[in-house]
């Protein structure tokens, strides 16, 4: 299947016989097939990526319960081998074993419903969607001793709050990795909200080291990555643009010399129509 990109230009003629201005039309064919096939692909590519991250927090999110699940197992065994084993214990490993897997069931349920993607862009909180995508990072933020600091207010924007919530955890991560490979003590993600325009305004601040000068312009373009020895892919960031740019807005990244970091804004709409 052929994507042809057609576009119609007026020219002035320009004949000086003529009382009246003469004009022609030229049509012009394009083929994009090549693009929107790379498109597809950066686009599955990230997807890829963004599942690997998903079955990394889910790990993350799994391993308290399972420990707690282990320790119970093995204490039910003790008393079985001990012949202490009485109802009171019973009643209680049920209890514990029941909460315990309904969080997990939960945690599955939570990582669906964030990856399911969104046709129609409608009104969206935007703390809601902050808070969820930390909630998806909880267990690495604590993991790897990330403190998060808000400053948001209830603004609404347009557009989608998965695919927004998928971009936060793009940024979220590569300032996690930062954190790890700079080895930063006091990590901290500063993270507000403002109005500018038509447009409601998220900052995300690290200070995980920034990024090199000389790097800075081209880290949202595709395949480009700093981090190729950890097996960085190049394409969160740039797909990370690409889905804000889809909503009407644009992604910019800064250093942060007085916090030593990265600085990410994240502009959207705060209405349909601009």
């Amino acid at each position: 299947q052929k994507i042809y990109l057609f576009r119609v230009h007026k020219i002035s003629m320009g004949l000086s016989f003529s009382k009246s201005e003469d004009c022609g039309l030229v049509l012009s064919f394009l083929d994009r097939t090549e693009f929107f096939q790379k498109d597809r692909i950066l686009f599955q590519q990230s997807k890829m990526a963004s599942m690997g991250e998903m079955i990394g927090n889910i790990a993350h999110q799994w391993r308290q319960p399972l420990n707690v699940l282990g320790i119970n197992i093995a204490t039910l065994l003790e008393k079985i081998n001990t012949n202490s084993l009485d109802k009171s214990f019973l009643d209680k490993f049920k209890t514990t074993y029941e909460r315990e897997i309904v969080h997990m069931s939960s945690t599955i349920d939570d990582f669906r419903n964030f990856f399911e993607p969104t046709k129609e862009y409608t009104k969206t909180t935007l703390t809601q969607v902050v808070s969820q995508a930390i909630l998806m990072m909880e267990d690495s933020f604590r993991y790897n001793q990330i403190n998060i600091e808000k400053e948001l207010n209830r603004y609404q924007f347009y557009g989608s709050g998965n695919e927004l919530a998928q971009v936060l955890l793009n940024i979220f991560t590569n300032s996690k990795d930062a954190f790890v490979a700079n080895k930063i003590n006091n990590r901290t993600i500063h993270i507000q909200s403002m109005k500018q325009d038509q447009y409601v305004v998220l900052k995300i601040i690290d200070n995980a080291g920034g990024v090199d000068p000389k790097y800075l312009e081209h880290i949202d373009e595709p395949y480009f990555t700093t981090k190729k020895n950890e097996g960085g892919s190049g394409i969160g960031l740039y797909m990370s643009k690409m889905i804000i740019e889809q909503m009407g807005g644009k992604l910019e990244f800064f250093n942060n010399k007085d916090q030593n970091g990265l600085e990410v804004h994240i502009f959207l709409l705060n209405k349909k129509g601009h």
